[in-house]
């Protein structure tokens, strides 16, 4: 299930860094915001949409990302249209 290998990738590409200002940072998985119906064979693991939300905090962050249940609800919805 696409659900399923995006929340996969997306802990699998986690990791902790140290900034220039020599301050320990990290990169967290926290969760899948958006599904899209896809009608053509496509290669698994393609990249197909990305969006660039600029430096934001933890707290915006933590408004984008949808429970598997309501994805797949909307997912399913965006099949009928």
């Amino acid at each position: 299930m696409a659900y399923d290998k995006a929340v996969k990738i997306g802990k699998a590409a986690e990791y902790k860094f140290i900034n220039s200002d020599n301050l320990q940072m990290e990169w967290i998985f926290i969760g899948i915001g958006n599904l899209l119906p896809i009608s053509k064979d496509i290669e698994d693991g393609s990249e197909i949409m990305w969006e660039n939300y600029g430096n934001i905090s933890n707290r915006r962050a933590m408004k984008f990302p949808i429970s598997e249940e309501n994805l797949l609800e909307e997912l399913n919805k965006k099949k009928e249209i």
